[in-house]
């Protein structure tokens, strides 16, 4: 059984870590408009989705099919998956502000093109 609970943690971990790896890729990407637009990122955030609802799914199994003292076997391994948590939460917003800028930049930009377009 705690062979069980921890394969199912390094598996949650493994994911966690990959989700965490191209969020990081792709905040990277989004520093410059035009190397985000020449590396054509397009296809990044379909990966990402699919790796986030792999992750929730196999996160909701595991805490519907073990119980909290089970769990607590494995201390190490919920350690890590609460800290990359933390990691993700930290990045998914880093990501997010970095969108948010540069959409006001684009608007800005917008903006600046409207107004000498009427003259």
């Amino acid at each position: 059984m705690a062979s069980s609970i921890k394969s199912k943690l390094e598996k949650i971990n493994n994911v966690s870590r990959q989700l965490l790896s191209r969020i990081i890729e792709v905040e990277r990407n989004l520093k410059n408009v035009n190397q985000a637009i020449e590396d054509d990122i397009t296809e990044e955030p379909g990966e990402i989705l699919i790796l986030m609802e792999n992750r929730q799914e196999l996160i909701s199994h595991f805490f519907n099919q073990y119980s909290l003292k089970e769990i607590s076997s494995e201390e190490l391994l919920i350690n890590e998956l609460h800290r990359l948590d933390q990691e993700l939460t930290t990045a998914s917003n880093t990501c997010k502000k970095s969108i948010m800028e540069q959409v006001i930049k684009l608007k800005k930009s917008n903006k600046v093109t409207k107004s000498y377009q009427k003259y």
